[in-house]
């Protein structure tokens, strides 16, 4: 019986030790994405008519959309140092993508691309991100929306990136609605 304990016990104590390895950078910081556009819905305004507010003048324009994105960077526990140059201490995203789904069955095409933002340990990062290019408005089904109408849609934001010192990529992911719809700018 305790010659079985005997080797009960050195197998845990194995598996701990096999488990560290000096190779491996620690200790170690979470990335999370803690907010897009402050969790409220974005209202995507389809045409805006500028100055004089008049439809159809001269000064229309089709503004762009973008969101705030909040980044942290949290180490996994609060008594390890992580320097900020040191393993896991900074983490720059430079791709994102933004998918919409909407709830009359509308396909908006998927927009994205590169941008930089990088969050150093124990920080947060507050970045805007174009979410809805002006460009996206001059095509159909939202250039459709300026006779009137709404889309109501849910925008899923992903974003990658990678840890400098590791290496090691870092994927997020987040959403929040999106209405789309030409929203009276007119002096009444």
């Amino acid at each position: 019986m305790r010659a079985g304990m005997s080797t009960v016990a050195l197998a845990a104590i194995v598996a701990i030790v096999a488990g560290c390895s000096p190779d491996e950078p620690a200790p170690r910081s979470m990335v999370t994405l803690v907010g897009l556009n402050a969790q409220a819905p974005l209202w995507s305004d389809v045409l805006h008519y500028g100055e004089d507010e008049i439809p159809d003048t001269q000064d229309d324009w089709i503004p762009e959309d973008a969101v705030l994105v909040r980044f942290a960077n949290t180490p996994l526990q609060d008594q390890l140092d992580i320097k900020e140059n040191g393993a896991f201490g900074l983490v720059t995203f430079s791709e994102y993508r933004v998918t919409f789904q909407t709830q009359a069955g509308a396909e908006i095409p998927p927009v994205g691309g590169g941008f930089h933002a990088t969050v150093a340990t124990g920080d947060t990062l507050d970045i805007n991100v174009v979410a809805v290019p002006a460009l996206l408005k001059m095509d159909s089904p939202l250039v459709d929306l300026r006779a009137g109408g709404e889309i109501i849609s849910t925008a899923h934001m992903e974003f990658w990136g990678v840890e400098r010192t590791s290496g090691d990529e870092v994927y997020l992911d987040g959403s929040l609605v999106v209405n789309f719809g030409d929203f009276g700018d007119v002096k009444e």
